[in-house]
């Protein structure tokens, strides 16, 4: 099994190389990360399969890769959503959900601050169902801009990458060159996960560059029995619908007019006609009204070619030039010639920058400054492995409804200026030319000051303009912020405001894309105070949107933020952060369907040492509002007598292997459950709790003569926890723990609970020792099938004897029964009990 993305360092099992060092060169065979930087163009973070190598001798460098690509590249834009922390879906290039993220490739920015993967920290992620959730360290709202880069895997063709590059540096380093080249792509001889025909090799040759022509039909009819008989699952329809006759499929298995199997496609959302309810079940949801079609898109193989040149000159002192120039060469169907003649695209970028030692003015020193003046062109046609442009470029220029892209010349220039600690601007302008009639212009100024180590100061302005062939627009960005330090308090005051007015040239009414907002708030800091940190923030915000062209009060919203760490006792440390915020909207918008909007989160960790930790223990809660889908149990045949289920057959002569037709197995199973996430998502509560605790006993009574002989060798340990996913509109309810509304068959999408209790005699002793266990867990969980329940319990003794100084034996003997009901479908209730003997000698 590949890592989990819970934890911030991943511990891949599958990753191994061997690496050769010399003083000069460097080689890794096996499984390497290759991460290249050169100039505005050519920046790659590969992880990579292969052979790859560096050297440096005297004044040159070079590398080389050559490699089998683990993923593709991708990037995904998405916008948060009030009280929802996850989970937010990835999708590939085409949209596609059917991807596999590979393993700490992935880059999460929210707002334009990179974050960190953990539990503890910003966010986690399923790499196999390619979604990330974010912590209660992190408030999701609907204005949170989040940026996903990730590599994935789809499985359709086998992908090579080759790299190779040198550099030089001559005359102390006043003049550097770099060059690089960089070949990634698809080997269309080599599909993984599928098979191409001549037929399909046909449609591939002649669908060129464009992707919705790599299509056929996902319509067949079902092959006859040996009766003649044709068993599908989907049967065909006509209606009338608005004066137009429609045919549409309906998924109706085991119905004798059910002749068709069907596959589908997801096309993107609104640009299909059926949805998906879960796998293999599509339901027609008129023209356009899905995201699916009847059609097979088979993919097109592809391949990225990118040269780059870049040149750095000191022309005198303090002045430097850079000059970077690329070439990219895309084809984006292998198998055909069509649509080549724009494959080949060039860009090229000029710095030129100069910088002061120090300014005087009277014998006293100003500081430093730089000026810097750049220049850029790209064509259209230019690609690269990864974006060049800044994370939050398309804010910065305004270009977020450009229409398609079209060559760009981008000129800028930027004045710094440090005064040593105290005082720091950064400056400038800018201007975006794409195509004949897409404008922008950019002007900002940074300012950071801190007077006398008691007051800091911050301020950003940011003001763009643009003008397109459809409509005009400008928009304004604030955002400050004052922090007092003068003890071991820190209290201070921000705002934050945007405008943006966009119209259409036709028009003198605002159209959709504009906005307005401001946000204003208290924030207090405190150092460490007899083991007290603590930290809070309290927000004003008000969002203002169009209604008919004219700006309304959208909402406005309230929240609260508070985290407490205490660690100054041996005995007890806890780490607390609660958020609350309410958004409430306006009579105007709640005719439009707006609902207001609570979110609450709270996460607490404790831990304790009591009596000269005689008592230990750990507490943890965390509760938090997110999306969930409910999941889908897929069968899987494996090698006999390595699963766990075997199938009983089509017992309702249906076609189709359903869920109830498994069953569990001890000894014979040749099939295993993997569960899938269905498309449609459900606002939920996630809590987690737990509480463990241990106590021994003979540090808790002291010397008390025959109560303390009889305690010493007797230790306990309890846990407790409890997981609800829950539908519960009553949100206090699953906060404060009414146990009478989890693991409920109408709210609960997944409900857990887990009591465990160890009792050891001599724990500490290598000579001979014993624990006792008893354990229960219950579980609900809401599956496309139906809803099953769980029980599961254990009784246990385990002896751990040294037979002689070398050889310890340890024997376990164990009581197991696990027992799944399922409402409504005795089919599915399946009990097991296993007694079992276990010996193990260990050395």
């Amino acid at each position: 099994p590949g890592p989990e993305g819970n934890t911030e360092t991943l511990e891949e099992i599958d990753k191994v190389f061997i690496q050769i060092k010399h003083k000069n060169a460097t080689a890794v065979f096996g499984d390497f990360d290759l991460v290249r930087n050169q100039g505005e163009f050519l920046n790659v973070n590969r992880k990579l399969q292969g052979l790859s190598g560096e050297f440096n001798y005297e004044n040159y460098t070079g590398f080389a890769a050559i490699a089998g690509s683990r993923g593709k590249f991708h990037e995904n834009m998405i916008n948060g959503l009030d009280g929802v922390q996850g989970p937010y879906r990835l999708s590939g290039a085409n949209g596609e959900r059917d991807i596999i993220i590979i393993a700490g490739s992935e880059r999460v920015y929210l707002d334009g601050e990179l974050m960190t993967r953990g539990e503890n920290n910003d966010y986690t992620i399923d790499y196999s169902n390619s979604e990330v959730t974010f912590t209660t360290n992190r408030l999701i709202i609907s204005s949170s801009r989040i940026i996903i880069e990730f590599e994935y895997s789809d499985r359709k063709y086998s992908r090579n990458f080759f790299a190779a590059g040198t550099g030089a540096s001559f005359f102390n380093n006043k003049f550097k060159f770099d060059f690089s080249y960089f070949r990634e792509g698809d080997n269309k001889d080599a599909p993984i996960d599928f098979l191409l025909s001549d037929d399909d090799k046909k449609i591939l040759e002649a669908a060129g560059d464009d992707p919705l022509k790599a299509t056929k039909s996902g319509i067949g009819l079902a092959p006859p029995d040996s009766l003649g008989v044709r068993k599908g699952v989907y049967q065909i329809r006509d209606s009338t619908i608005l004066g137009e006759k429609v045919s549409y499929f309906v998924y109706s298995p085991g119905d004798s007019t059910s002749i068709y199997l069907i596959n589908f496609s997801y096309v993107g959302e609104n640009r299909g006609d059926y949805i998906r309810i879960k796998l293999g079940e599509f339901r027609y949801a008129g023209k356009n009204g899905g995201n699916y079609l009847p059609v097979i898109f088979l993919p097109l193989p592809e391949l990225k070619e990118l040269f780059g040149i870049s040149l750095s000159v000191e022309m005198i002192r303090n002045l430097s030039l850079k000059i970077d120039l690329a070439v990219s060469k895309y084809d984006q169907n292998l198998f055909s010639d069509f649509d080549n003649e724009d494959n080949t695209g060039i860009a090229g970028n000029i710095n030129l920058t100069y910088r002061t030692d120090s300014l005087l003015l009277f014998n006293t020193n100003l500081g430093r400054s730089s000026i810097s003046l750049r220049s850029r062109y790209t064509e259209s046609k230019f690609v690269t492995l990864e974006p060049f442009n800044s994370l939050e470029f398309d804010r910065e220029y305004y270009t977020g409804t450009n229409p398609q892209p079209s060559d760009e010349n981008l000129t800028e220039i930027t004045l710094n200026h440090n005064y040593s600690t105290k005082f720091r601007i950064n400056s400038g302008m800018g201007r975006l030319s794409s195509g004949d009639d897409n404008r922008s212009e950019r002007y900002f100024v940074n300012l950071e000051s801190k007077l006398d180590s008691l007051i800091k100061t911050s301020y950003s302005l940011e003001y763009t303009t643009k003008t397109s062939r459809i409509s005009t627009g400008n928009w304004l960005k604030q955002k400050g912020s004052i922090i007092f330090d003068p003890f071991f308090l820190k209290p201070g005051i921000y705002y934050e405001g945007e405008s943006k007015k966009e119209k259409n040239i036709s028009s003198d009414l605002l159209n959709s894309n504009s906005l307005s907002f401001y946000e204003a708030g208290f924030l207090l800091e405190s150092e460490k105070f007899w083991g007290i940190t603590l930290d809070a923030k309290l927000s004003y915000r008000e969002e203002t949107f169009p209604i008919n062209g004219i700006f309304v009060k959208e909402s406005k919203a309230t929240g609260q933020e508070v985290g407490l760490i205490f660690d100054g006792s041996s005995d007890f440390n806890t780490d607390l952060r609660v958020t609350v915020r309410e958004k409430r909207y306006t009579n105007e918008f709640k005719l439009l369907g707006y609902t207001d909007v609570q979110t609450v989160l709270i996460k607490s960790r404790s831990r304790l040492n009591l009596f000269d930790r005689s008592i230990n223990g750990d507490f943890f809660y965390e509760a938090s509002t997110q999306r969930q889908s409910i999941l889908q149990r897929v069968f899987v045949k494996v090698e006999k007598g390595r699963g766990n289920y075997i199938y009983l057959g089509d017992l309702n002569n249906n076609g189709i292997a359903d869920e109830n037709e498994f069953e569990l197995s001890l000894f014979d199973g040749e099939f295993i459950a993997v569960t899938l996430p269905t498309d449609e998502l459900f606002p939920v509560i996630d809590l987690k709790a737990g509480v463990r605790f241990k106590i021994q006993f003979d540090r808790l009574v002291g010397d008390f003569g025959f109560l303390s002989e009889a305690l010493k060798n007797i230790s306990t340990e309890t846990v407790l926890r409890i997981e609800e996913n829950s539908k519960e509109p009553d949100i206090a309810k699953i906060y404060l723990l009414n146990f009478s509304a989890f693991r409920d068959e109408k709210n609960t999408i997944r409900g857990y609970d887990l009591i465990q209790q160890d009792i050891f005699l001599f724990e500490n002793s290598s000579e001979l020792n014993f624990r006792f266990r008893f354990s229960e867990r219950r579980s609900l969980s809401q599956f496309a099938g139906g809803t099953e329940k769980g029980f599961g319990a254990e009784k246990s003794i385990r002896s751990r004897i040294r037979l002689v100084k070398e050889f310890s034996l340890q024997v376990d003997a164990i009581n197991i029964t696990n027992n799944l009901a399922a409402a409504n479908n005795s089919n599915r209730n399946r009990k097991i009990s296993s007694n079992d003997l276990i010996f193990d000698l260990s050395l």
